[in-house]
Order: C-alpha cells, then structure tokens, then sequence
C-alpha cells in the first residue's frame, strides 16, 4: 500500500487535481460532496467532499481515524481513507477538497439507531494520537464553543485550553454588560 508525503493512500487512478475542482464547481458548492467517476456511467472511483470549511487539518484527521479503525478487527464502522487533499481560490474564498475512498454502504434508518451507536462508541473510544487539543497534525480547535466554529489559537496543552475556557466563562457571567436574553 503506497502512501503520499502525507500519509494518505495513494489511488494512481485519479484524475487531475483540476479537473476534479471543476467537477465540484459544476455540482455547486452548496453541495457538500460528490461521487468521482472517470466516465459519466463508469464505476465511482473516489468520493470528494469540499466547501470552504473543508481543511486539511480535517483530512489529516479522518485519515489519522480511519488507519486506527482499519488496524482493530473488531471495530463496528469504517471511516474512508484519504488519496488527496487540495485547495482552490475562487474570488470569494478558499475551497478544500477531501478526495478519498469511497465506501458502499446503506443511508441509515430509524431503525439503526443501536448499530449508529455502537459506531460512534467505538469513534469515542479511538485514542488520540497526541495529547495535544485539536486536529492531527495541529492547529486550532475546532467546536461550537468558539465563535465561528474554531478557536483564534493553538492550544498546547490542555491545561492551555481548559484555563482559556475557564477564564472566558468567568469573564462573559461577571461582565458588567451582559444581561441575559431570558
């Protein structure tokens, strides 16, 4: 199994970076994601998710979590491996793209509600490759806690975090200026 600089698995029989970009401009980006084929009616190579909060701290993680999910036999889910992660400018913003395996499976019902949560059990439970916050490979945390979705620095440690944390807490319920909506 080859793997790029990036440790992503390599597929030799994608198609060009551009191509695969303007394929994505053409589905729209409002659409989170499309299935890769060479020929219009031909076999799905690659799924590509894209959009301009697609990252490559995302890419690193998901690859990171499904080599650690490939390597336990007993895992209950699968997580596609990544071939390749890319940006493009457009006039407004950067879009990443994720191209990675794709992976053949049913939408999930009502009724899967056990089996989604034994998956997600197991997701939980898979260690972190660091005990560094954040995605692998490093960089901002990423959560609802945090206006727009991810943090203005990297945390180090997570004693760095939880004091940030602690400290913006105590500092939003005493501010003299905050009055509650309720």
């Amino acid at each position: 199994m080859l793997e790029s600089d990036l440790g992503f698995l390599v597929k030799g029989d994608l198609l060009p970076r551009e191509q695969i970009a303007a394929f994505c401009k053409e589905a729209g980006y409002q659409c989170r994601g499309i299935p890769l084929h060479k020929e219009p009616d031909g076999p799905i190579l690659a799924w590509v998710k894209y959009g301009p909060t697609v990252t490559r701290a995302e890419a690193l993680t998901q690859d990171w979590v499904a080599k650690a999910l490939d390597a336990d036999p007993e895992a209950p889910v699968r997580v596609p491996r990544v071939h390749d992660f890319f940006t493009i400018r457009t006039l407004y913003s950067t879009i990443g793209h994720i191209v990675m395996e794709h992976v053949a499976a049913p939408n999930c019902a009502e009724s899967d509600v056990e089996l989604v949560a034994k998956a997600v059990e197991w997701l939980i439970r898979v260690p972190a490759p660091t005990s560094v916050p954040g995605p692998v490979g490093g960089g901002p945390v990423v959560h609802s806690f945090f206006y727009d979705w991810a943090s203005h620095i990297t945390y180090h440690t997570v004693d760095e975090l939880q004091d940030h944390v602690n400290g913006v807490s105590a500092n939003f319920l005493v501010c003299p200026h905050y009055s509650r909506p309720w």
